[in-house]
């Protein structure tokens, strides 16, 4: 609301990025007057590629690509997602780290269903955060749903208002449970290990 656009972001890195992505980016940027997408790796390859597709496409003013950060300035790499209204996933290669930090930050992340473990980490993320609603079918979701966010920023501030505090109490951030059923699964091996040792 501040700056008069909306603002997409994706910080994962690059090697996910392919030309189904790139495509669908386009897409979802041409359907939304003045948006901007924000960019950011934790590797410097295929900038040019990306710039290029972009620039092929009319839309150097949309995108924004970011420095990497030094791995011991966190706070600087983590405050660059309170530029961004919504995160935009990867695929097929969705982000992990990237979809935990944003959501820890309270911006909500758009991400599509998969085929394999690699596929499927932004799904099942989004789900033990409780916000299906976040999770495309495939690319014509995926480019409607960040239609509609972005032109219905009220029902994304509504998500915003109360994402962290949902998160906070979802599995995934339940860390004590999470030991507590990581060493019951170690112990629960040594036994069987032990029992079956000769």
């Amino acid at each position: 609301k501040n700056n008069g656009y909306f603002t997409f972001g994706s910080f994962n890195n690059f090697m996910k990025v392919n030309e189904e992505v790139l495509d669908v980016w386009v897409t979802i940027l041409k359907n939304i007057k003045k948006s901007k997408l924000i960019l950011k790796s934790s590797l410097y390859l295929c900038e040019d590629v990306i710039k290029k597709k972009f620039n092929s496409e009319g839309l150097a003013d949309s995108i924004q690509i970011l420095k990497k950060t030094k791995r011991n300035d966190f706070s600087s790499h983590i405050n660059n997602y309170d530029k961004i209204d919504m995160c935009l996933d990867t695929f097929p290669f969705n982000g992990v780290t990237t979809t935990i930090e944003a959501l820890w930050k309270n911006v909500p992340v758009l991400t599509k269903v998969g085929y394999n473990f690699n596929s499927r980490c932004g799904e099942s993320i989004l789900r033990n955060a409780n916000i299906d609603n976040f999770i495309a079918t495939n690319n014509e979701d995926y480019i409607n749903k960040a239609v509609f966010y972005a032109n219905n920023i009220d029902k994304l501030e509504d998500v915003r208002k109360k994402l962290f505090e949902e998160i906070e109490k979802s599995s995934l951030f339940d860390t004590k449970t999470f030991s507590q059923d990581f060493l019951k699964a170690l112990n629960d091996m040594m036994l069987d290990v032990n029992k079956n040792y000769k």
